[in-house]
């Protein structure tokens, strides 16, 4: 599970890694499918599966769960799908594991008129379930900072 992860051990080994340094050994991540498993949650819809920020997150959450972690590895999460083309202007079609976003763009010039637009819906749904994974799991990784330090909750 995410709590199992020394996050603090493992940023410190990388930022050594990023100023040409090392701590004590090289960085190395190994990540496998754990014996025990635990079921993916099943999507009702196509959409819910590429936009619904409750269901991405107990996706990703039952990934996460379903992977054993070692060495320096972390587990990584990405935004839903290949949205970000409907974020200028394409339209996307969901599907059971994709999205197509109808026109294909086959020559530069054919991107006349598409601009980049924050406030289109596929825009936003996908800065809505990033922004709720990044809460969820940071909530994880800062939880277990917490208890780690011996701080506790009440309730």
């Amino acid at each position: 599970m995410i709590q199992d992860i020394d996050f603090d051990r493992i940023t410190e080994r990388y930022r050594a890694w990023w100023e040409n340094e090392m701590l004590d050994r090289v960085c190395l991540s190994v990540t496998a499918p754990k014996e025990e498993q635990c079921p993916l949650p099943t999507p009702v819809s196509a959409e819910q599966l590429l936009t619904d920020p409750d269901y991405i997150v107990r996706q990703w959450n039952a990934q996460i769960s379903n992977t054993y972690y070692g060495g320096d590895a972390l587990p990584i999460v990405h935004a839903p799908g290949s949205l970000l083309y409907a974020s200028y202007g394409g339209q996307a079609k969901c599907a059971s594991d994709t999205v197509w976003v109808d026109p294909t763009i086959l020559r530069v010039e054919e991107w006349e008129g598409y601009c980049f637009d924050i406030e289109r819906r596929r825009m936003k749904s996908i800065l809505c379930c990033v922004k709720c994974v990044a809460r969820v799991f940071t909530f994880a990784r800062d939880a277990r900072r917490s208890l780690k330090a011996g701080n506790c909750w009440n309730g």
